[in-house]
């Protein structure tokens, strides 16, 4: 019996991919334990743009971050929304001097994930306490 996956170890999938991202690209660095890609040279001047979501469609959102695009990106698993614990890794990680819009998601237009990433929003902006106010929301379809 053969088998027909290029990883045997589906556990392993997103950190392999987000490992080989950040290697091929020196301007990226990664967070391991937090599944979280972000801009080394990030300007804490200007406004840090943060998205995350689930994993799966790789590159995804972590594809996006670099020069004019994401400052950084919080990656879940499989199909799973990042945790907030993530996400507040994803804001500690690009600080702002001017704030952080963090970007909703939304591939299939599907409530469920929309609930479950403003439920990841509020989590984090919570956690962030005072700092929240620095904190804004923002809204993007996207279709892939």
């Amino acid at each position: 019996m053969t088998d027909r996956h290029v990883f045997n170890d589906h556990t392993t999938l997103v950190l392999r991919s987000l490992k080989g991202l950040v290697a091929s690209h020196p301007y990226l660095a990664l967070v391991p334990s937090l599944k979280v890609v972000y801009r080394a040279d990030h300007d804490p001047s200007k406004v840090s743009l943060i998205c995350g979501g689930g994993s799966g469609h790789e590159p995804g959102t972590s594809g996006h971050v670099g020069r004019g695009l994401l400052s950084a990106s919080a990656c879940g698993d499989v199909f799973a929304s990042p945790s907030a614990r993530q996400v507040f890794g994803a804001v500690k990680m690009v600080p702002s001097d001017k704030g952080t819009i963090l970007i909703i998601t939304n591939c299939e237009l599907l409530c469920v994930a929309v609930v479950g990433d403003e439920l990841v929003i509020a989590v984090t902006k919570k956690i962030l306490g005072h700092q929240s106010s620095w904190i804004s929301p923002g809204w993007v379809a996207w279709y892939g």
